[in-house]
């Protein structure tokens, strides 16, 4: 039975940027850095989910055989120079750093990286992946 009283509050979203990246939350071409001493950039080219907690795997492109735990994985932030890199236009006429990328906007408020329409937060370049991905239908061209 469902009623007013057994419905839970929801969390309040934090200005802090997640520095865990979860299996559920990468496709195959997303760009992280992966921890080999000095955290690499790679193109994620399979994923081998676990049905133990922490033990997802991905493989990257430029490891050929060698598999990495999610949980050793960071976002590649999102900076103004990245966004330039990926072909945004910057918006010049708001208070504050804002980007059109082939039709979505995308605003730094708060101190976060926000998707204008849809109002989520950009926990990194692989998120904006997504994001663009879901939205346009179409890969999104990272240049690195």
């Amino acid at each position: 039975m469902n009623t007013n009283k057994d419905q839970v509050p929801q969390c309040d979203k934090t200005a802090v940027m997640r520095s865990v990246i979860f299996a559920k939350d990468l496709r195959i071409g997303n760009y992280v850095y992966f921890n080999n001493d000095n955290y690499s950039k790679g193109r994620i080219s399979e994923i081998r989910e676990s049905i133990f907690a922490g033990m997802d795997k991905i493989r990257l492109n430029n490891v050929v055989n060698k598999l990495h735990f999610v949980s050793n994985l960071k976002p590649i932030k999102i900076s103004e120079s990245l966004l330039e890199v990926l072909g945004a236009s910057r918006i010049d006429f708001k208070d504050f750093p804002s980007y059109n990328l082939k039709g979505i906007q995308i605003n730094y408020v708060n101190g976060m990286w926000i998707e204008y329409v849809s109002r989520v937060e950009i926990l990194g370049l692989h998120h904006l992946q997504n994001i663009f991905y879901f939205r346009m239908s179409e890969e999104l061209s990272v240049p690195l």
